[in-house]
């Protein structure tokens, strides 16, 4: 077999086992919080594909509570799902755009079903909101792991 050939076959075969890795489906990991001011990763918990967590804070304005709600979907991405809270405000996720269906009027919450994807969803903490995350019963205090205005990136990361 000709040293060319022979080449042209490795890189087929490199090509094809970079795609079908690609493709390996999410199963197990952690949740990974990285602060950009800080350049390092402040807070990683263990997830798996289907696992859950939710985002609540204070609405700046409003002073209402809003309770983001995030599934991690087979292939390791943050999908945000669902968005509640009293009624409409600034920021929220009720726009115009989105079609009616997806808005729920329910005892006096809205809920606004969603499908975002994030491979990386990024927040910055906020000096009113009271942001929390809860993940697996655990409530992480963002303004305790940084300070008001640090941007924070989570992310999905297979171990």
């Amino acid at each position: 077999m000709s040293k060319l050939r022979f080449l042209s076959i490795l890189v087929v075969l490199t090509a094809l086992s970079v795609s079908v890795s690609g493709c390996r489906s999410f199963q197990s990991g952690v949740l990974q919080i990285y602060s950009d001011k800080q350049d390092r990763v402040i807070g990683e918990y263990e997830i798996s594909a289907g696992d859950s967590f939710r985002l609540e804070y204070i609405h700046s304005s409003e002073k209402t509570p809003i309770h983001d709600y995030f599934l991690i979907d087979a292939e390791g991405r943050i999908i945000l799902t669902e968005e509640r809270f009293d009624w409409y405000a600034v920021g929220l996720e009720c726009h115009p755009f989105y079609d009616k269906s997806n808005i729920v009027f329910d005892d006096g919450v809205t809920r606004v079903f969603l499908n975002r994807e994030f491979d990386v969803f990024p927040i910055r903490v906020g000096w009113i909101a009271q942001q929390v995350v809860v993940i697996a019963g655990e409530n992480i205090k963002l303004k305790n792991i940084a300070e008001p205005g640090d941007l924070l990136k989570l992310s999905v990361v297979r171990k």
